[in-house]
């Protein structure tokens, strides 16, 4: 009887997919072009324009049965499988969900019109996704939700002093710009084998790429490289800003709404029949000497959440950052007024916070039964302005510290200013403690990560004391080449073990990541929470390389410790779904030799490494941007390579001169006063794990910098050697006016 409904099953499906196609195919041969029609597409696209849309629709419509059929199976992902953990990191808001359904509809009807219209009469792919890109959707009801999303903005008066939790109004001439849940910027233009959606490889009879993750085992090597002069505190603080700016949700069924999986539970593929479309599972080699201990030859990935074309136009798919496009403390607050209601204790200017065993405060915790939880055991979830706060203890110990940075400053001006209500005290401190993570960032980490002259050049931080450097003409957009191929070099640097570090900074204890993936039971339990701190600002990172550790590459998201998934096949995987192009090709735009072939990198990239990837790509220009990106020697002075370093100093440079309340500019309306810009300017990390830790007395001065007793030795934290921000500079009489 089961084999019998299953065949039933399969036939309505295959029954489905035949007349959809039938009915594509009718709508192609009808109305041919006439000869002088294939003179000028982009008028032949806007007559066919509303009919292409009606028929994407209706694709999309009758995808729904699809998608129940799948719903229906019971496919679904368990709970505390290595798949959930993946599915709650890349959990769609339910604005983004909303606008999504629209995104799919243009790039079926940008499909069709490409079939129509250009295949049948063998125009080049580049050529016809070009005409499509010229085609503008107003006056359509693709047009109408993207004009809600890019263009029906309005500013008030409130945005000229304080940030748009979602980004919007930051440029008061182009208020969209920086938003939420909208496209991210392409530094060169997308490359999906059929110009528009398809994965590289997938189509047109191209040899597929190779596997993501045979790319990953064939590039590791069984040694671990430390890097003895960067602490962990670069790699987490590199994950911390990186959530902050960039934020990519993971589809979800287009018409039902819910999770999709694209891998059995048992770690298999899919039967055709329940296999979406937004699916792109990575293939294990039979030959994976980790994962086939456990009988697994899927790895499961969903597609990233296609987002409106920002010109609102038909053409190649864009994905959605989900977060603000600005260094903004999106991580801390949330990009939505709902998300920043939902941690605000509405009083005293102050973040919600759970007061755990040892009586100290902690990031509120969530409702277990949500689907954002992804739990074992009895372990805590927290609640914060960014999913990702419960992937593991480290990048948790920083989300809580900065909580209690934010209600710390909040009480101090609260007792400055008795008469400040909630709103103005809540403004003020999110004001200061995002200055401190700019501050921070741009003047202790990003230096050492681009070295210092490198920085000093193509990076512009104002040490005047009145300059405005912001340019209202910059975009300030993430590229979708820096969110999706280059922060993911962060990943390289995470060690396997935690740390546990004493005061003396003697090692307490070592446990492995691998045991703790959204377990947060660590950070509660003696002392542990000010031992991961001290491990963070005394324990060697990795360095950047195509080396990672085993917690990287076979055990993330794991919840019992027996295997999890491996992240840099997933970042692989990430740059093919958004179209990313080769690494050759970004060697080009950022004016770097260009190779040719595998010989060319000889100097570029170590032999050793040159061999390995020759062993697993065809030709040079197939290698990925991040496997290229990170395999390049470092430059002097800088940690990373010169690829890396183009894609990063672009990124960064567009989100200092573009941010209208950026720390340091002088000349808004929101501005620092003198004296307050100068107390922003002894920001540090060292403080904040000084003033926030629950009994944290001893700190180096610069905690990115192992510790040494001659150039960075250990200090009290009562001694003003490790600089603090004086708040009394923000007190104000009761009359002045703000």
């Amino acid at each position: 009887m089961m084999i019998t409904m299953r065949k039933v099953q399969f036939c309505i499906v295959f029954y489905f997919l035949c007349e959809v196609n039938a009915l594509f195919y009718k709508k192609i041969s009808h109305q041919d072009l006439t000869e002088e029609d294939t003179t000028n597409f982009t008028d032949v696209f806007i007559r066919d324009l509303e009919n292409s849309i009606v028929i994407a629709e209706d694709q999309v419509h009758k995808l729904a049965t699809f998608e129940m059929n799948i719903q229906t199976s019971g496919l679904r992902t368990e709970r505390v499988s290595p798949s959930h953990g993946q599915m709650v990191d890349f959990l769609p808001s339910d604005e983004a969900i909303n606008n999504t359904k629209s995104a799919f509809i243009a790039i079926k009807a940008s499909q069709y019109l490409t079939s129509k219209h250009c295949s049948r009469l063998s125009v080049k792919k580049k050529e016809c996704t070009e005409q499509l890109s010229s085609i503008k959707l107003f006056g359509t009801k693709l047009g109408e939700v993207c004009s809600d999303i890019y263009k029906n903005i309005k500013c008030d008066a409130n945005t000229t002093k304080y940030r748009n939790l979602d980004g919007s109004c930051n440029n008061l001439k182009t208020p969209f710009w920086g938003r939420s849940n909208t496209a991210y910027r392409r530094l060169l233009k997308a490359d999906y084998d059929d110009g528009l959606y398809a994965l590289c490889g997938t189509t047109n009879g191209g040899k597929e790429l190779p596997s993501a993750r045979l790319i990953s085992t064939t590039l590791a090597e069984p040694t671990e490289m430390l890097d003895f002069s960067h602490t962990q505190a670069m790699a987490i603080w590199g994950l911390f800003i990186g959530h902050d700016m960039s934020y990519t949700p993971a589809s979800n069924m287009v018409n039902i709404k819910t999770p999709i999986t694209c891998c059995t539970n048992d770690g298999r593929p899919l039967p055709p029949r329940y296999n979406h479309i937004s699916c792109a599972p990575i293939t294990i080699p039979h030959t994976d000497i980790f994962y086939n201990k456990f009988f697994q030859s899927c790895m499961n990935y969903v597609r990233s959440l296609p987002a409106m074309r920002p010109e609102c136009t038909l053409g190649p798919t864009e994905q959605m950052n989900q977060a603000s496009h600005f260094l903004d403390g999106s991580v801390i607050y949330g990009s939505t007024e709902a998300k920043a209601k939902s941690l605000r204790s509405m009083w005293g200017g102050r973040l919600i916070t759970s007061m755990q065993k040892n009586g100290a405060e902690y990031p509120p915790l969530s409702d277990r039964n949500k689907i954002a939880c992804h739990l074992l055991n009895n372990s805590n979830c927290y609640n914060a302005g960014d999913m990702r706060v419960n992937s593991h203890p480290q990048l948790s110990v920083l989300h809580t510290l900065f909580i209690r940075e934010h209600n710390r400053i909040a009480d101090t001006l609260a007792t400055l200013n008795n008469h400040w209500d909630d709103e103005l005290l809540f403004q003020e401190t999110k004001k200061i403690v995002i200055a401190e993570i700019q501050h921070i960032t741009y003047t202790q980490w990003l230096p050492r990560i681009l070295g210092k002259k490198y920085f000093a050049h193509h990076i512009k931080i104002s040490h005047l004391e009145s300059e405005d450097l912001y340019n209202d003409q910059v975009e300030p957009t993430v590229s979708n080449s820096f969110a999706t191929a280059a922060l993911p070099f962060i990943n390289s640097m995470l060690d396997g073990e935690i740390g546990l570090y004493l005061e003396d900074r003697n090692v307490m204890d070592i446990t492995q990541l691998k045991n703790h993936f959204t377990q947060q039971s660590l950070l509660t339990e003696n002392t542990y929470f000010d031992s991961i701190v001290r491990g963070l600002a005394t324990q060697s990172s990795q360095k950047i390389d195509t080396t990672f550790s085993e917690a990287v590459t076979h055990y993330w998201y794991s919840s019992s410790g027996n295997f999890g998934m491996d992240l840099f096949s997933l970042d692989i995987q990430r740059g093919r779904d958004h179209g990313i192009p080769s690494y050759v090709n970004f060697r080009k735009i950022c004016n770097l030799t260009e190779p040719n072939s595998f010989k060319d990198l000889r100097g570029i990239i170590s032999q050793g490494v040159i061999t390995r990837l020759e062993k697993v790509y065809r030709k040079v220009n197939d290698v990925d941007l991040i496997v290229g990106a990170i395999a390049e020697h470092p430059l002097k002075d800088a940690m990373v390579g010169p690829t890396l370093q183009c894609i990063i100093s672009e990124q960064f440079s567009r989100s200092r001169i573009a941010d209208r309340f950026f720390y340091d500019n002088t000349g808004q309306s929101g501005s620092f006063s003198k004296a307050q810009l100068e107390q922003i300017r002894r920001s540090n990390l060292a403080r904040i794990f000084c003033d926030n830790g629950n009994n944290v007395t001893w700190m180096q001065k610069d905690v990115f910098q192992v510790p040494d007793e001659i150039r960075n030795n250990l200090l009290n934290c009562r001694e003003t050697a490790i600089p603090f921000v004086n708040l009394s500079v923000w007190k104000e009489e009761k009359d002045d006016e703000r």
